[in-house]
């Protein structure tokens, strides 16, 4: 399989990272453009599944889950921050400190947008905000993706 265009992080894979890779893919299901989400930290605190918070925003969203999307949180390893097109951790104050100390030579690969963990931020207030910032970024990629000449193709 090939890697994802964008690779969503947070600290867990369990809540945000997980809910923003399942809203692109659902508006990206149309397009060969695809997500997929790991966590920073799942070696030290292990969850299983899809937290419920991102399950009931994606319901809102009409996003149907597969049981493949409720899979454990998964750890992300250097070569899924050097394979991935755009890689955007969800929370800068949070993450970057993680991305600086464990993945020193791809740090500068990651971008970073500012959603709150539930401990800073109720599901009800930080989850639209992920989801507009997805749907600007996938916005951004399909005009990217329109506007590259095909592979192969001669311009004049």
């Amino acid at each position: 399989m090939r890697p994802p265009d964008v690779l969503f992080l947070c600290t867990m894979n369990y809540y945000r990272s997980r809910f923003a890779h399942l809203y692109f893919n659902h508006l990206s299901r149309q397009t060969a453009l695809r997500a997929d989400s790991r966590g920073l930290m799942v070696d030290q605190y292990p969850l299983t599944g899809l937290s419920q918070p991102a399950q009931e925003a994606l319901r809102r969203a009409g996003v149907t889950t597969r049981p493949e999307d409720h899979r454990d949180p998964v750890l992300v390893t250097p070569y899924d921050l050097e394979t991935a097109r755009c890689v955007i951790a969800l929370y800068r104050r949070e993450h970057e400190p993680m991305v600086r100390e464990r993945y020193r030579a791809q740090r500068h690969l990651v971008q970073y947008w500012d959603i709150q963990d539930l401990d800073e931020a109720p599901a009800y207030q930080a989850l639209p905000r992920c989801q507009a910032l997805v749907q600007d970024l996938f916005a951004r990629l399909q005009a990217e993706r329109t506007r590259a000449p095909a592979a192969g193709s001669q311009t004049a």
